[in-house]
């Protein structure tokens, strides 16, 4: 018997969202293989809370298993927020601020910080992530999320 750490996950999905979700991959590398400029053309974006206390770890959250069992799968908990949003692509995780002003500083010049290679990078990822979405069925995989 050996202890693992859950996979966290952001939600558990139903079939309905797996599907959609497979639907949504196999279309967008249908346009990725049919137009070589489709990456060029997306503009997009994310939204993050910034919440005001960490959630339990991984670590703390580990479990005994048999090597015959199959990992466990934890879905991340709804957390309390600080009523402020800020729009960014990434999460400043294991950082404290004092104020509001203070993590949109921090936040701005993080994002400053990347280099335009590697945002593009970024993009340029997307088709092996839906190739290995489409392999999962729409299901999560292993080193579909950080964390």
């Amino acid at each position: 018997m050996t202890r693992v750490c859950a996979k966290f996950i952001p939600k558990l999905l139903s079939d309905q969202q797996k599907n959609l979700r497979l639907e949504i991959a196999q279309d967008n590398l249908e346009m990725i293989n049919s137009d070589e400029n489709f990456l060029k053309k997306i503009i997009t974006g994310d939204e993050t809370w910034v919440y005001g206390y960490d959630p339990e770890t991984k670590q703390q959250s580990s479990q005994w298993k048999f090597p015959s069992e199959p990992r466990p799968k934890k879905a991340c908990q709804s957390r309390s927020n600080i009523k402020s949003m800020l729009v960014v692509f990434f999460i400043m995780r294991g950082h404290r601020f004092d104020n509001k002003q203070t993590v949109e500083t921090n936040a701005t010049n993080a994002l400053k910080a990347i280099s335009k290679t590697d945002f593009q990078e970024c993009f340029n990822k997307w088709k092996h992530r839906y190739e290995q979405l489409v392999q999962s069925n729409g299901d999560y995989f292993e080193g579909c999320h950080p964390g």
